[in-house]
């Protein structure tokens, strides 16, 4: 049903709160994207207390304190979203081919794992464009 979620937000949290983090205190939800945009049936949640759509972090693998509160917010925080946005897609054309890894697997034939290109790929655009 349009408007209505199959997994409600303090669930969604709950997922994210028990996801793996990086070296640098990133969680790392691989499956956020379909569990944040699944849609439900009439007797499942709704959104309508928080301020922040969901389809602000439909493409979110990484969360960071501040994304978390942004996506918990019942208020206007006046949270950067276009920041937050651009970094998200940053971060899915360098992880994209990776995602399937756990954080401290070794990917093949490379000399570094997905927590060191999450960690990597933050801290590179932190500082060249903030």
């Amino acid at each position: 049903m349009i408007g209505y979620y199959r997994y409600p937000r303090d669930k969604i949290l709950k997922i994210i709160k028990s996801s793996p983090k990086t070296s640098d205190g990133y969680y790392f939800v691989r499956d956020f994207p379909r569990i944040n945009n699944e849609n439900g049936k009439i007797d499942n949640s709704r959104d309508n207390k928080y301020f922040y759509n969901r389809m602000l972090f439909k493409d979110k693998f990484v969360f960071s304190d501040d994304d978390i509160k942004a996506y918990m917010s019942k208020d206007n925080i006046n949270f950067d979203f276009e920041r937050m946005q651009r970094l998200d897609k940053k971060l899915l054309d360098v992880i994209e081919e990776f995602v399937m890894y756990k954080l401290d697997d070794k990917i093949e034939n490379q000399q570094y794992n997905l927590n060191e290109l999450i960690d990597t790929t933050i801290f590179i655009f932190n500082t060249k464009y903030y």
